[in-house]
């Protein structure tokens, strides 16, 4: 797995480096992916906000279950002790995507970077680095906590970015179609 997760980061890494990123900054150039500047900004917004939903529904979702039945087995990278990493991971990278996608407007900047902020708090003040803790109460309340602070993150950037840049949110690999 590590293999194949070192080859995929490397094409990727490649990728950008290479023809995509070049085709990302000069949109509508021949072959270029996007046609327009404001297709390119609306696929880093989509690749932000389905991050974010991502983290939300299924990296604390699905450890969470309900409240009658916690799947703390389900957390991902559990096993490597990761799960509570690949959360905070998940923020820091949005929130940069969030602080490039709102720069031009620091009232809104600084708002969405204190909703991350919050997030980013409370996820490193949990010692649960599998998130096994959400079998017990009063841990649970805590990665829900972590939880309604991503989806508050989440719909600050959504709320301030997307009109601001005039991007509709479009359908994502995450709406089940």
């Amino acid at each position: 797995m590590t293999e194949d997760i070192a080859i995929t980061t490397a094409a990727i890494a490649e990728d950008w480096r290479g023809d995509y990123g070049a085709a990302f900054v000069a949109p509508g150039s021949d072959g270029a992916p996007f046609r327009t500047e404001a297709e390119a900004l609306a696929a880093v917004y989509s690749g932000m906000t389905t991050g974010l939903e991502f983290t939300v529904n299924a990296r604390l979702g699905r450890p969470l279950g309900t409240f009658e039945r916690p799947r703390p087995t389900r957390a991902e990278a559990r096993r490597s002790g990761r799960a509570l990493r690949h959360v905070l991971i998940s923020l820091q990278s949005n929130a940069a995507l969030a602080a490039i996608l709102s720069a031009e407007h620091p009232e809104q900047a600084a708002e969405i970077a204190a909703a991350f902020d919050r997030a980013e708090e409370v996820a490193l003040r949990l010692d649960d680095p599998a998130l096994e803790s959400v079998a017990d109460p009063s841990g649970r309340l805590r990665v829900e906590t972590l939880q309604q602070r991503v989806t508050n993150a989440r719909d600050t950037a959504r709320l301030s970015i997307g009109p601001t840049l005039g991007i509709a949110e479009g359908f994502n690999a995450l709406d089940g179609d």
